[in-house]
């Protein structure tokens, strides 16, 4: 792909391929999930991030800017999700024999997510969030009329940076780092078929990025 379409103008119209994987190890050490697997169908992926700023003053003017950035909560609407699902990433209990959800005490986990979402140009970008947890959905059941109205569900998730630093390589240097996930834009060029095609079959990190490094469906991240 030419480069020439980092300078595309466009907007989103598009999302698809919204993935998790759970967590099972973030550590000064090593930073590891398990395989990904579909969460649900995909309507709409909303981000907010947390952030604050506070002018610091010397000699009555102000000098300096201090951010701090803080979680960021993404907002999933998607079509209601199998109950194994649901409780998996809620924490709750499922028997598989009677179809039962058996909602009460909640036992939260982390977990990645990943998606991908489309530009109006036909561009993609591809996302992963390292860490996480969903809260139990809010849900509205109405009853059937002569309308088409139809409801479906929306997941409250949250992520945060992880303990383990990544290696992340611009140019030359090399540093390292805790992250809360990676977004990686087709329009640069730098994404392979094969890479696109594998995007949702393990949690990508930076290495694996700059490395090119496709997964088999079996592989877990592991850092």
């Amino acid at each position: 792909m030419a480069t020439s379409a980092v300078d595309n103008v466009f907007e989103f119209r598009g999302v698809e391929d919204l993935y998790y994987a759970e967590v099972t190890e973030d550590s000064e050490t090593q930073f590891s999930t398990g395989t990904p697997k579909r969460l649900s169908y995909t309507a709409k992926i909303a981000k907010e991030v947390e952030s604050s700023s506070e002018t610091h003053y010397y000699d009555n003017k102000g000098m300096i800017v201090v951010n701090a950035k803080g979680a960021e909560t993404f907002t999933l609407t998607v079509a209601p999700p199998k109950l194994e699902i649901l409780a998996d990433i809620t924490g709750q209990a499922f028997d598989s024999d009677s179809g039962m959800l058996m909602e009460g005490e909640v036992k939260p986990k982390y977990y990645a997510i990943g998606y991908k979402a489309k530009g109006t140009d036909g561009n993609w970008r591809y996302c992963w969030k390292y860490k996480g947890q969903f809260s139990i959905p809010s849900e509205e059941v109405n009853t059937e009329s002569d309308s088409i109205d139809t409801t479906n569900t929306e997941l409250t998730y949250t992520a945060v940076n992880t303990i383990y630093k990544f290696a992340q390589t611009i140019g030359k240097t090399t540093t390292n780092a805790t992250m809360s996930g990676i977004v990686v834009d087709e329009r640069y060029g730098g994404m392979t078929d094969e890479m696109k095609a594998a995007w949702t079959k393990k949690v990508w990190t930076p290495s694996d990025v700059h490395n090119k490094v496709v997964p088999s469906a079996a592989q877990s991240s592991k850092v």
